[in-house]
C-alpha cells in the first residue's frame, strides 16, 4: 500500500506542476483544480479504507454495546469482549 500511495502522490505532483508551468495559465489551472479534487477523492478512499482495517476504528453501530464488554486493563476503560486494544489508551489486551 505505501508505493501505491507514493506512485499516486507523484503522479498526481507531476501533473499538478505541468499543469501550472508548461501549459496554457488557463488550460494549467484548470488541470491544476481537476488534480486537486483528484487528490482529495483519492485520499478519502485511502482513509476509508485504512478505517476500516483499522483496530482503532470508531463504531457507529450503537447495537455492539450491548455485546459482552470488560475492562481495559491499563486504564479501566470500557471495551468491547472480543477487542484485542483498548480502544482508549491503544493498550494490548491480554
Amino acid at each position: 500500500m505505501g508505493l501505491v500511495g507514493l506512485s499516486v502522490a507523484v503522479i498526481l505532483h507531476t501533473a499538478f506542476d505541468y499543469g501550472l508551468v508548461g501549459t496554457d495559465p488557463l488550460v494549467g489551472i484548470i488541470v491544476a483544480v481537476g488534480v486537486i479534487v483528484a487528490g482529495w477523492v483519492i485520499f478519502f478512499r485511502f482513509a476509508r479504507t485504512a478505517l476500516a482495517v483499522s483496530p482503532f476504528r470508531p463504531e457507529a453501530d450503537v447495537a455492539q454495546l450491548s455485546m459482552a464488554t470488560k475492562y481495559c486493563i491499563f486504564c479501566g476503560a470500557l471495551i468491547l469482549a472480543d477487542d484485542r486494544f483498548c480502544r482508549s489508551c491503544g493498550a494490548r489486551q491480554l
